[in-house]
């Protein structure tokens, strides 16, 4: 072996060699190799009848030493994806259903967690979850010195099932690693506390705000005062970017912005963002989209001037590919869109989503986002039949991927349903809204939506009466006299429930 590696010559004739039998699969693009599949199944298959569970172990510390001591977001890169395809044959059936985990070393705990996480940050969910759920089953009798190690195997598969779209089992996981974290450490420790945070951007993600606020306030409070923590913090940083992030949605834009600003302390045009930490990074993208849902009061020409700046740095820093640097993309993207420069959002949403195809995959929430945007720009020039094509796709993954209750879910039936009307479709129009009507009527605090949906709903049947012509003018409906028929209705809505007093 040490001849062989010892030589460019040696070694070089020893690859071809090994290709040509088709052993291993040599990449000429990147010079690498890797054992060709068929092999690779055949060696975990057939050739190992006995696996070792001291080869099992080293395997695990040869794939987690690479990673050691590296952050989350140096995970993401793309040149870890090679050491993610040997950390996701880790999960194979035969290795866990081999109790090889059964006398999990205690030194080797921390590998099995770092290889997780690199699971998870290459988008690698399934292989991740595979193997915490192997180490929770043979961890279910444990005693109280274990508990604590429960805890951490429950949040980890809490957040690979919340990285899968998996909100349920995310939340039902988060909850049991938040108890057992709250009974065994107290309410102010900091891996409760980042579990509270976890759990906190579950619902930020599901939209549930109601619930996400305290959660997300009391893991920011408590991360800000903690002794291991702090206001500068990178777990007490990322708490400010969600609850801006939060802020941002509901439209409380003051606060949001506040809140960013005080983190950075005002140096946000300053910082060089190619050198300092991931997590500003992430507050300054934050602040981007605060300004861009701004919109007024030079408040885009902000945002512009930060994100290409932002964008600049990220793809220097991290590369074209890294999911940040797609998100500033998508960024800007929305932005041009928001200024009417159609041509260049719809060239970046392209990218957006070309770029998570390849690294998320095509069934990734974030891939469907992608599109959904895709098909807004579509929408803006009039690309009814294209918007509509991508819009079906859109609503038919998301509730398989995110269940038929997810607000998403209700967001593009109804955006379904407008580009149907755009197009003179009524029948599958009225189908889209009558949907969507359901699912309203099943959300929490749905009462508004159930009026939105309803309302159109008596203005296709008024179109139908009329031969299929809006009866505002006697003309057909365009997108924008669409959303000018409807404010219209809102505001007679809204002036009939006023009681006027003395």
């Amino acid at each position: 072996m040490k001849e062989t590696i010892g030589s460019d010559i040696c070694f070089a004739d020893a690859m071809r060699d090994l290709v040509n039998f088709s052993f291993l699969d040599l990449n000429v693009g990147t010079g690498e190799y890797s054992m060709h599949n068929c092999i690779h199944d055949w060696t975990l298959e057939c050739l190992n009848k006995d696996v070792s569970t001291a080869n099992f172990w080293f395997a695990i510390s040869c794939t987690a030493h690479p990673i050691r001591g590296k952050d989350l977001d140096d995970l993401t890169r793309p040149e870890w994806r090679q050491l993610t395809a040997h950390a996701a044959r880790l999960s194979h059936r035969r290795l866990l259903n081999e109790c090889l985990l059964a006398d999990e070393p205690s030194s080797q705990c921390q590998d099995v967690d770092k290889i997780n996480e690199l699971l998870g940050a290459q988008a690698q969910y399934d292989a991740a979850i595979q193997i915490s759920q192997r180490l929770l089953v043979l961890h279910q009798e444990t005693g109280e010195s274990q508990s604590l190690r429960m805890a951490k195997l429950y949040h980890s598969l809490g957040s690979s099932y919340m990285g899968a779209g998996k909100y349920g089992k995310a939340e039902e996981n988060l909850q049991r690693a938040l108890q057992e974290r709250r009974k065994q450490l107290g309410a102010q420790a900091l891996p409760t506390l980042r579990t509270t945070f976890q759990l906190g951007r579950l619902y930020l993600y599901r939209r549930d705000y109601e619930n996400a606020e305290p959660l997300l306030r009391r893991a920011y409070e408590g991360l800000e005062s903690a002794p291991d923590g702090g206001p500068r913090h990178e777990y007490t940083l990322d708490a400010v970017r969600s609850l801006a992030f939060l802020y941002e949605r509901q439209k409380r834009l003051n606060e949001a912005g506040k809140l960013i600003r005080r983190a950075l302390n005002g140096h946000e045009n300053e910082t060089d963002l190619e050198t300092c930490p991931p997590v500003i990074v992430r507050l300054v993208y934050q602040l981007v989209w605060v300004y861009i849902r701004w919109g007024s009061g030079g408040k885009l020409e902000d945002a512009e001037r930060l994100g290409e700046r932002l964008l600049k740095a990220l793809e220097r820093r991290y590369g074209p590919l890294h999911p940040l640097t797609l998100n500033a993309v998508g960024a800007m993207a929305e932005l041009h869109r928001i200024q009417g420069r159609l041509q260049e959002a719809e060239d970046e949403f392209a990218r957006v989503l070309k770029g998570r195809s390849q690294i998320l995959g095509n069934d990734h929430p974030d891939t469907v986002t992608a599109r959904y945007s895709l098909a807004l720009v579509y929408c803006d020039q009039k690309r009814w039949a294209e918007a509509r094509e991508i819009l079906e796709d859109v609503v038919r993954d998301e509730k398989r991927l995110l269940g038929t209750e997810h607000p998403d879910v209700y967001d593009n039936l109804v955006f379904l349903g407008e580009v149907y009307h755009m197009q003179e479709e009524l029948e599958e129009s009225e189908e889209a809204f009558r949907e969507a009507l359901t699912l309203a009527k099943q959300m929490a605090n749905g009462q508004e939506k159930v009026a939105d949906v309803q309302w159109w709903l008596d203005h296709l049947e008024e179109t139908r009466n009329n031969g299929g012509v809006c009866d505002c003018g006697r003309r057909k409906l365009t997108s924008r006299k669409v959303s000018i028929l409807r404010k219209i209705q809102w505001a007679v809505q809204l002036a009939s429930k006023i009681v006027w007093k003395p």
